[in-house]
């Protein structure tokens, strides 16, 4: 496979693929979309990875893979869209958003990384994230506070935090995120009191889920919310 060095899409996904990711899929340079989500792939990622410099899409998704990600990886400058989700990286999430900051940041749209054993705090390189249009690090162990360089991702529209261990009120940072229109905190340790100012810059939100929470909705009795939600979940 090494050696199809032409090659511009490999999607070999879904299928029951089982050891490591040959080195040599690094000699594929042409490689614009890399999917090899949905088998039984272990080990680590290989480093070679890092040559694919074309790379747009690279989903490794659901795999026995293992942490950490490779700092080769943070090199490749065009990637747009990222799947690392359901792997065994067990990696600060810190040391993740380091290595994307270096050169992908500012053009990625989509990153998935849930249920992958990361852990740690978000920090604020978040704030170079600026045309991300997705979020997902559910299922992990995260903890603290947001930070507030998330509400600088002008472009989000789709964040989803849920089950980690994140603290603080999380308002106090996605306040301004008025392009958001999906937002799940739920099963966290959020907590505070949410006001109607939190609210009022989210005019697009329609899908909110923060159930499982200590948070307290404090608003006056004419309240009309800024956005149309057609799903809510505040349980527990």
């Amino acid at each position: 496979m090494g050696n199809e060095t032409s090659l511009i899409t490999l999607d070999l996904s879904d299928n029951q693929l089982e050891g490591p990711i040959p080195i040599s899929l690094g000699n594929l340079t042409s490689l614009i979309t890399l999917d090899l989500s949905n088998n039984q792939l272990e080990g680590a990622i290989p480093i070679s990875l890092g040559n694919l410099t074309s790379l747009i899409a690279l989903d490794l998704s659901r795999n026995q893979l293992e942490g950490p990600i490779p700092t080769s990886l943070g090199y490749l400058c065009n990637l747009r869209e990222i799947n690392f989700s359901y792997l065994n990286l067990n990696q600060h999430v810190d040391e993740i958003l380091n290595i994307l900051t270096l050169c992908i940041s500012h053009g990625l749209v989509i990153l998935e990384v849930k249920g992958s054993k990361l852990s740690s705090n978000l920090t604020d390189h978040f704030g170079n994230f600026e045309n991300i249009i997705k979020i997902d690090f559910s299922g992990n162990k995260i903890s603290v506070e947001l930070p507030s360089s998330l509400g600088k991702l002008s472009s989000l529209r789709s964040l989803i935090l849920s089950s980690n261990q994140l603290s603080g009120n999380p308002f106090e940072s996605l306040r301004s995120l008025s392009k958001l229109s999906n937002l799940d905190i739920g099963d966290n340790y959020f907590q505070g009191i949410v006001k109607e100012g939190h609210l009022e810059n989210l005019t697009n939100l329609n899908r909110f889920y923060a159930s499982r929470n200590n948070l307290t909705l404090k608003v006056s009795p004419n309240w009309h919310p800024t956005f149309q939600l057609t799903h809510l979940d505040m349980n527990s």
